[in-house]
């Protein structure tokens, strides 16, 4: 995995260690290892990265599946049901691979910076508005903004 990716996932891991009981199931609101705070961080960055790519084609008048907020529900209802769990952990090649996606799709739209920002911040309110169901608005919001920024300068090589 590249030092981008790494840094981009250590960096979210860091904003959500605070609040981890907001995005851990009821009964399990307890200490939470490195580990797994660093496989959330890969996770919603990984939902960004799919976020962006289906943003980006319907930006560009393409047919896409579910709209984004219902597949995000989707996403992150089998998220929280396991957390700290290895095997509910995005892999590093399946993160790898989305932010490649992700950054190929942004540089064959010809989109501008402004476009892409537009894109980053409609993903971003698609994935707090899925996370605050369950958690609490302000964190939800909080954590998915460094989730758009850290994004962002991954994909885009720190444009914003």
């Amino acid at each position: 995995m590249t030092s981008d990716l790494e840094r981009a996932r250590a960096a979210v891991a860091r904003e959500i260690g605070p609040d981890v009981a907001e995005f851990t199931p009821a009964g399990e609101k307890h200490f939470v290892a490195e580990a797994a705070l660093l496989a959330m961080g890969g996770t919603f960055l990984y939902a960004f990265f799919k976020g962006v790519v289906e943003k980006t084609g319907e930006a560009l008048g393409k047919k896409v599946g579910e709209p984004l907020g219902a597949a995000l529900a989707s996403f992150f209802g089998g998220i929280f049901k396991g957390l700290g769990k290895k095997d509910k952990a995005v892999p590093d090649k399946d993160l790898e691979s989305a932010q490649k996606e992700a950054a190929a799709a942004l540089k064959q739209s010809g989109l501008t910076q402004e476009q892409i920002n537009q894109i980053a911040q409609a993903v971003a309110l698609s994935m707090a508005a899925v996370l605050s169901k369950d958690a609490d608005a302000g964190v939800s919001d909080r954590v998915v903004q460094r989730v758009k920024t850290e994004g962002l300068k991954a994909i885009t090589g720190g444009a914003q």
